[in-house]
């Protein structure tokens, strides 16, 4: 048990299983059907327990520790904690304890997968899927391939891989991913999404997701996991920083409609923002704004991490990195309003009569 010496309270451990290497990624996910689950384990429970439980005192009931609020916390939820190059686990609750697998990646022309990024994908009352980036190499001379790999909840709650989507045209492996769900429209059989994939050489990468998958990336799915071509649609590909990107954000609930807004933080020490428009014309993605960190041409410069900032109805980013400084960048201060940036972009895109 871990506990916070500094915090407000005790804390915690949410793994049953430590991680080969550092948490490069985690995120919460809502599993379907696990509501069956914590019937039939209530059920299970019956009246015995709560018998039990009523001869148990006062002091007892306050020594109810962190990890059975935790367990309760966790029903219904799965943790996604990913480490780089090692493997992905997750942590389910029941009504009486937590277990931790390990999710089972499948590999590509015999190549082994190695896990990079994760996200979740909300379905609404359907549960979340799970997206992962992964890279292959079958030998240390041979090039490396990446993959999208999605994932559902089976009928206990387990995750089941439901699409594999070779990832041809990414240049370098994806280090850090971001999702932006598309509204679902009347009478839509798909759910759609776009993944912005950030990789390790400095490519922005914007690809569209669909769910249920195509007839195409359904028949990746052999026993060993054997795929050839690319079924990925609609990929944008920018360079978009001279080293590894290191984190990459959409602007959630900005917009919401056909352009929506990025951000991206490099290791060069630049943090970017950026503009996706699904216009008639096709995709495009355009940088409207960067900046150099605060230090800048030295090591210490590196940013690792950026996201806006939802507590601001203006258009803010904020960000930090390896020298130990976390700073809010206005990019509207350049010139220009997110409202009135967005309609250039839009207009400028637009079809001429």
């Amino acid at each position: 048990t871990a506990t916070g010496s500094e915090g407000p309270g005790p804390v915690e451990p949410l793994c049953s299983r430590s991680h080969p290497g550092p948490v490069t990624s985690i995120c919460w996910l809502q599993l379907a059907n696990a509501g069956d689950v914590e019937a039939e384990d209530d059920a299970a429970e019956g009246a015995p327990a709560e018998k039990g439980k009523k001869g148990r005192g006062k002091k007892a009931e306050e020594k109810k520790g962190a990890g059975e609020h935790f367990q309760t916390l966790m029903r219904g939820l799965g943790l996604v904690s990913l480490s780089a190059g090692h493997q992905v686990l997750i942590t389910s609750g029941r009504s009486k304890s937590t277990a931790t697998t390990t999710l089972r990646l499948l590999p590509m022309s015999g190549a082994v997968p190695e896990p990079c990024a994760a996200c979740s994908w909300s379905l609404g009352d359907a549960g979340d899927l799970l997206v992962v980036a992964a890279k292959h190499k079958a030998r240390e001379d041979s090039l490396e391939m990446n993959s999208i790999q999605i994932f559902n909840s089976g009928v206990l709650g387990e995750l089941e891989c439901g699409a594999v989507l070779p990832a041809e045209g990414l240049e370098g492996g994806v280090a850090v991913t971001s999702l932006w769900p598309l509204p679902l429209s009347a009478g839509a059989a798909k759910h759609v999404s776009r993944l912005a994939c950030g990789t390790s050489k400095g490519s922005l990468v914007i690809v569209r997701l669909e769910w249920p998958p195509s007839s195409a990336a359904l028949k990746a799915l052999q026993a060993d996991g054997l795929v050839q071509g690319s079924w990925l649609s609609e990929v944008q590909v920018r360079q978009a920083h001279s080293k590894a990107v290191a984190d990459v954000q959409w602007r959630h609930g900005s917009t919401g409609g056909e352009v929506q807004m990025l951000a991206s933080a490099g290791q060069d020490g630049v943090l970017k923002v950026w503009r996706f428009a699904d216009v008639p014309t096709g995709q495009q993605l355009e940088c409207l704004r960067s900046l150099t960190g605060p230090i800048v041409g030295t090591p210490s410069g590196t940013l690792l991490s950026a996201c806006f900032d939802s507590s601001s109805a203006e258009l803010a980013v904020l960000a930090g990195g390896k020298d130990q400084i976390a700073f809010r960048w206005l990019p509207e201060a350049s010139g220009g309003h997110e409202e009135q940036i967005l309609a250039e972009a839009t207009e400028a895109a637009a079809p001429t009569q």
